[in-house]
């Protein structure tokens, strides 16, 4: 028998990145001999085996065929006839199909050559993906398992920056996934592979990788291939309303900066349906940047912007017509809006959770910030009888900590729709400012009346962004 290290233990060494879980694949082994050695087996049909003492799994090298639909749909095959190789290509990336053998089942340490260095062995082109930052599926094999396509964007979001990593990397540099393999996901995603998968097995994956450090980069994934599906309304949702999507993308990048726990961050991504509540009051955000809280490290995140949505505005502020009852026709109409806003919310969040196994305090969690939301952004100007009814209807008379982690959220929300809003309109008026130049002028004109025609257009174009 040979012992080899293999998967995901390889890829974190080679990464110098810390080593959580160990696996390794026996070849040339049969179930007796395990067993023989004090091994216990997993499962009655299946080759995988618990050490004696270290409790480590030593799989029975094996092959895989397609036999059912989904990701538990596999004929295993293990006997001493399957090799290494025929065991790394049933996995799903060529960064986690790679080996290195070592002295034996009861000695993990690892093999050398004459020389003293650890061969790695990689027959799939593993370390070069690596040295490319590449995650790039090992065959085409990789379409039979859906859960893949959600592993695939975990492992994006969790490889997305190696800042973290010990002594010395290949470099720093965070992954991205290849463009066939991209493709192939995208195929399956359309083919509707993943309505094979268990609504338990979305919410495990999910929630693995929004505890992450980079959470958006999983969901940002995850439209891209269109498989927010799985969430309904969420894929549409966002397709139709930009700004939502990169507000909430922006708050999620900073949730593990705040330490945010999952029902926070859960509460965070289903806030996205609320994005029509952030467009209420821009003027007023913007005009206070006390409402923004910047993040601990911003040079290490990342902006993004979009084509740039209309608003009336004029001299920076926008056009209000008071009422004879001392409210604008905009602020009645936001009354409405909110009204409407918040049912729309409520419902699509219904909708997400009905679609899947979301654990019951993360969703009632999402649905009680849901409904005080306009309270906490409110929270310095509401009476002694309105903060009495708050602090019972959030149950922080019994729970202190709940108003503080409610209250967190809502700062991280309004943060980030204050910074793509702010972003927004810079982009714009950068776009404006080098849209005009002299040419679009009065050729005729001299000295200071240039810059005064040049500022005049350039404004006068903004204004007309604006709109």
């Amino acid at each position: 028998m040979k012992v080899y290290l293999v998967g995901g233990a390889v890829r974190d060494k080679l990464l110098g990145r810390a080593v959580h879980d160990a696996d390794y694949v026996v070849v040339g082994g049969t179930p007796e001999q395990m067993l023989e050695q004090g091994f216990s087996q997993v499962g009655a049909d299946f080759p995988v085996f618990l050490h004696p003492i270290s409790k480590q799994e030593y799989a029975l090298a094996r092959t895989e065929r397609k036999s059912g639909k989904g990701y538990t749909g596999f004929t295993v095959h293990a006997s001493p006839d399957v090799t290494l190789e025929d065991d790394l290509i049933r996995r799903d990336l060529t960064i986690n199909a790679m080996a290195i053998e070592v002295n034996g089942l009861f000695d993990a340490t690892e093999k050398t050559d004459a020389t003293g260095k650890v061969n790695i062995i990689d027959p799939y082109g593993g370390l070069a993906d690596m040295e490319n930052r590449l995650l790039r599926h090992v065959s085409p094999a990789f379409s039979e398992d859906p859960l893949r396509v959600l592993r695939v964007a975990r492992f994006y979001a969790r490889y997305y920056d190696l800042s973290d990593c010990l002594g010395d990397c290949l470099s720093k540099q965070g992954f991205t996934i290849a463009d066939e393999t991209f493709e192939l996901m995208k195929t399956m995603v359309a083919n509707g592979e993943l309505d094979q998968l268990s609504r338990e097995r979305i919410w495990v994956e999910s929630e693995r990788a929004t505890l992450g450090q980079y959470p958006d980069k999983y969901w940002q994934t995850l439209y891209g291939l269109g498989a927010l599906s799985l969430f309904p309304p969420l894929q549409q949702y966002w397709e139709n309303n930009p700004a939502a999507m990169q507000t909430t993308l922006k708050a999620l990048s900073m949730a593990d900066d705040f330490k945010l726990s999952i029902e926070q961050r859960w509460a965070v991504l289903m806030a996205t349906f609320a994005d029509g509540l952030s467009e209420v009051g821009l003027t007023q955000n913007l005009n206070n940047p006390l409402n923004s809280i910047p993040s601990p490290n911003p040079s290490q995140r990342e902006g993004s912007s979009l084509p740039p949505r209309g608003r009336a505005r004029e001299g920076g502020c926008e056009l209000h017509k008071f009422s004879k009852d001392g409210l604008s026709k905009n602020d009645t109409k936001s009354i409405q809006s909110k009204k409407e806003i918040k049912d729309n919310w409520q419902q699509a969040m219904m909708q997400v959770h009905q679609a899947n196994t979301i654990p019951k305090k993360i969703a009632n969690f999402a649905k009680l910030y849901a409904q005080v939301e306009d309270q906490l952004a409110q929270i310095e100007s509401l009476s002694a009888n309105q903060l009495m009814s708050l602090l019972q209807q959030t149950n922080s008379h019994k729970q202190p900590e709940q108003f503080n982690k409610l209250l967190m959220v809502q700062q991280l929300l309004q943060s980030a729709r204050f910074q793509y809003k702010a972003s927004r309109l810079m982009d714009m008026s950068l776009a404006s400012y080098q849209a005009v130049t002299i040419k679009d002028i009065d050729p005729t004109l001299k000295g200071k009346a240039i810059g005064e025609a040049l500022e005049m257009a350039r404004v006068q174009r903004l204004s007309d962004m604006l709109l």
